[in-house]
């Protein structure tokens, strides 16, 4: 059972950033990623098209024998109790750990820019509220962010006026001192963030994910004992996209990126 792999899935690249921080943690843990990239953005989807959409990439862990499944989106994350089956796997969502660690911090707001789904299913309002009730969540929907990002060829300037309106956008409406970047794709361009608000913490719950995963997979006592961490990815889409964004998050040990008709 150690040798067997973790699964990864989002509705495109953006769960990169969560394989980028599972090997910083786990870096022995063979990784099966899932980008659904035909289907991107998820967010801008109903509710009964993603619950269907992410049922299908489940089976597909079902077949490859997963341990343990990692939702790297925050679309997902928000109806994953709403699955219409249980799977063998245990499955760890991301919001979660960041409404955990929120909830612990000494701040009565705190920003959030996810897509309109996300921010419509007020999953992130009711996770921390449940936690610490005197805090609140200034929320900021974008139905084209995580899109942008999806593109081989990033427009650097379109991109930035998105990301400064959207931090303008919650800024205007409070004097917040850390943001949520409630999409998994944001944390790839997190540096455009930070300078279009240096003064603000913008928090990437890839990084919280991960560790959570680590405290699981160690508490079941499921971490590999082999030292591979190879990587494998599946997409619907191009496979152009994940090269440029592997190469830029670093990440290591790519065993192959297969293209697949789902």
């Amino acid at each position: 059972m150690h040798s067997e792999k973790i699964g990864v899935l989002d509705s495109g690249i953006g769960g990169l950033t969560v394989v980028k921080e599972l090997q910083k943690y786990l870096p022995n843990e063979d990784i099966i990623y899932y980008g659904d990239n035909i289907n991107c953005p998820y967010g801008n989807k109903t509710q009964t098209e993603i619950i269907d959409l992410t049922e299908k990439i489940l089976g597909f862990f079902e077949e490859k024998n997963v341990k343990i499944v990692v939702v790297a989106c925050n679309t997902i994350s928000s109806i994953v109790k709403k699955l219409s089956k249980s799977y063998k796997f245990l499955i760890i969502d991301i919001v979660s750990p960041t409404a955990e660690y929120i909830s612990k911090q000494d701040i009565s707001e705190i920003g959030l820019i996810a897509t309109k789904f996300t921010i419509g299913s007020q999953i992130y309002n009711t996770s921390i509220e449940k936690l610490n009730p005197a805090q609140r969540i200034i929320g900021e929907d974008s139905e084209e962010l995580a899109q942008k990002i999806e593109s081989v060829n990033i427009n650097v300037d379109e991109l930035n006026n998105i990301i400064k309106t959207h931090i303008e956008n919650i800024t205007d409406k409070s004097n917040v001192k850390k943001i949520i970047l409630g999409c998994t794709h944001y944390p790839v361009y997190q540096e455009y963030f930070e300078e279009n608000a240096p003064e603000i913490e913008f928090i990437n719950p890839a990084k919280l994910q991960a560790i959570r995963v680590g405290d699981v997979l160690d508490k079941i006592e499921l971490i590999s004992e082999f030292t591979t961490g190879n990587v494998e990815i599946y997409t619907t889409g191009n496979k152009d996209i994940y090269n440029f964004i592997i190469k830029k998050l670093k990440i290591k040990n790519i065993a192959k990126i297969t293209q697949i008709n789902k």
